[in-house]
């Protein structure tokens, strides 16, 4: 590495500091990969994806307190090497890499995304990230209700349903949606958040509209 790259890693390492600082919310995570983005790129490696929970977390603006930063290195090796200088290690046998000192662990999951699977960019303090498509998140969350009915996976696609309306591709979620078989628990999740959007019905209702879908798998909420 040059003189001016060691330097900047080293900025990092002091920044990185802040993170058991902050407060538990999806910006802890998007800080995080932010400062394991710009390791991985001065070291000539292409930009990490964050998946999983994280990405999870960040469209559904929620904090829940998911264990670890899931991410997909293109460039394995280099992002293993970044997470290296920035105090991270892997203990032996360990799929997750751990900073002590942050009480912060990664888990590099792949180095590429599942074929339908999609990245968008984001810039986090002037560093441009990536974070899986919140389609394919809401498939991925709907999916897995279909197999184990879970409550959480339901809730996390209506929220990120809500809070991403004005970025999801709906011309893409309709393939995935498709693709995946997922339609009879995609349509009450759409139906929910536009009647919240258009004013139809309160927070309130919004939540026992989808705990009765939850309850009885109902494709139809009414609305």
């Amino acid at each position: 590495m040059t003189v001016n790259t060691d330097k900047t890693i080293e900025k990092l390492r002091q920044k990185i500091t802040d993170y058991p600082m902050m407060e538990p919310t999806p910006e802890r995570h998007i800080f995080l990969l932010s400062i394991i983005t710009r390791a991985t790129t001065l070291m000539g490696g292409d930009r990490p994806v964050l998946v999983g929970g994280g990405a999870v977390e960040f469209y559904a603006c929620v904090r829940f307190a998911t264990g670890d930063l899931d991410i997909i290195a293109p460039d394995t090796e280099i992002t293993g090497k970044a997470l290296d200088l920035l105090g991270f290690e892997l203990p032996e046998g360990s799929k997750h890499y751990m900073n002590r000192s942050i009480s912060a662990l990664v888990e590099i999951h792949s180095d590429v995304l599942h074929a339908n699977e999609e990245p968008i960019e984001l810039v986090y303090n002037k560093v441009p990230l990536l974070v899986v498509s919140p389609e394919d998140c809401i498939a991925k969350r709907l999916k897995s209700y279909k197999r184990h009915s879970s409550t959480l996976d339901i809730l996390n696609a209506f929220l990120i349903s809500f809070h991403q309306r004005d970025r999801i591709d709906e011309t893409r979620i309709a393939k995935r949606i498709g693709d995946e078989d997922l339609w009879d628990f995609y349509r009450p999740v759409q139906d929910i958040s536009r009647a919240l959007v258009i004013n139809d019905i309160g927070t309130d209702e919004a939540a026992a509209a989808l705990i009765q879908f939850m309850k009885k798998g109902e494709s139809q909420c009414g609305f």
